[in-house]
C-alpha cells in the first residue's frame, strides 16, 4: 500500500482497499488476528476493516489513529506486485543537484465482479451480502430511486438543485411516466460515513455522478442497478484506460451508461 497511489479517495478506493476486499472475500482472511498494512496514509478509510474480531495496525509508524504492529517473527508475507514503472522523477536541491530518483508505478487496479464482491466485503460489517444472480433495475416497483453525486472544487453538477427541483415536479405529475414516480436526492457522499455511504448506495437504483472517483461508489448498489456517468467534453478523446477504469469496475454486475456533455458554452 504505497503512498504515493493515494492520490485522492477514489485511487485509495482502487489500489488500496478493493485489493484488501477482494482477499477477505476469498478467504474471510481467516486465522489472522492482526492485518499489518504498509504505507498507509488515509487510516480512517479502513473503519470497515476494523469492524470485524482482528485488528488493523500499520508496520512503519502510527497514522490516523492506527497503531503500530508490535514487533514479529512472520512465517509468510504477501507482496503484491506493483505493475510496471511508468516515469521517473527527480528531486533536486536548490543548488541544483539531483538527490533522489524514484520511479512511479501504474498499479493493476481489481476489476469487474472481482471489484465488486470485494466492495461487498467490505460493506459486510454494515449490510448483508446480496445475491449476485440477482438481476432486478429497481427495489420498488413504481419508484425510481436516484441518487445524484454532489462534490464540490473539480467536476461537478453546476445545476444539481435544479435536477432536484425538476425531480420533484415530475414525480408530483399526474400519471407520469407511466405510473412511475421519481425520488432524487444529491447527498455528498464523500462526507458520509461508511455506514451511510453503504445504506445509500443500496437503496438506489440509479447513480449519477461525474467523471472521477465518486463513480466508484456505484460498487456499493445492487446487482442489476444501474450508474450513469457525465464525462467532460474535453476528457471524450482521453486515454481509454483513464476514462474506462471506473466502467471496467462496475460492469458487468451493474449497468453503466456514459453521457458526453456538450462542449462549454
Amino acid at each position: 500500500v504505497w503512498p504515493r497511489w493515494e492520490n485522492g479517495f477514489g485511487d485509495l478506493i482502487m489500489y488500496t482497499l478493493l485489493p484488501l476486499g477482494c482477499e477477505w472475500h476469498r478467504t474471510g482472511l481467516s486465522g489472522i488476528d492482526t492485518l499489518g498494512l504498509s504505507g498507509v496514509r488515509f487510516a480512517n478509510a479502513l473503519a470497515p476493516l476494523q469492524q470485524k474480531l482482528y485488528s488493523v495496525c500499520t508496520l512503519e509508524r502510527s497514522a490516523d489513529g492506527l497503531s503500530r504492529c508490535r514487533q514479529a517473527c512472520y512465517e509468510k508475507i504477501h507482496i503484491c506486485e506493483p505493475g510496471a514503472a511508468r516515469d521517473t522523477a527527480q528531486r533536486q536541491t536548490p543548488q541544483g543537484a539531483a538527490y533522489q530518483s524514484w520511479k512511479r508505478c501504474t498499479p493493476k487496479p481489481v476489476l469487474r465482479q472481482a471489484a465488486w464482491r470485494g466492495m461487498t466485503a467490505l460493506d459486510s460489517p454494515y449490510a448483508a451480502v446480496p445475491d449476485e444472480t440477482a438481476t432486478a433495475l429497481v427495489g420498488q416497483r413504481g419508484v425510481l430511486r436516484v441518487v445524484i453525486a454532489r462534490r464540490a472544487g473539480r467536476r461537478f453538477i453546476q445545476n444539481i438543485d435544479d435536477l432536484l427541483s425538476r425531480c420533484e415536479q415530475l414525480s408530483g405529475s399526474a400519471g407520469a411516466w407511466r405510473g412511475w414516480r421519481l425520488h432524487c436526492t444529491a447527498p455528498a457522499l464523500r462526507g458520509l460515513s461508511p455506514e451511510a455511504l453503504v445504506r445509500t448506495m443500496r437503496a438506489a437504483d440509479v447513480f449519477v455522478a461525474m467523471h472521477g472517483g465518486d463513480v466508484i461508489h456505484g460498487l456499493h448498489m445492487l446487482p442489476g442497478r444501474t450508474v450513469v456517468e457525465l464525462l467532460n467534453y474535453e476528457f471524450r478523446n482521453a486515454r481509454w484506460d483513464w476514462k474506462n477504469q471506473h466502467m471496467d469496475m462496475l460492469q458487468p454486475v451493474l449497468r453503466f451508461r456514459r453521457i458526453i456533455l456538450p462542449p462549454p458554452g
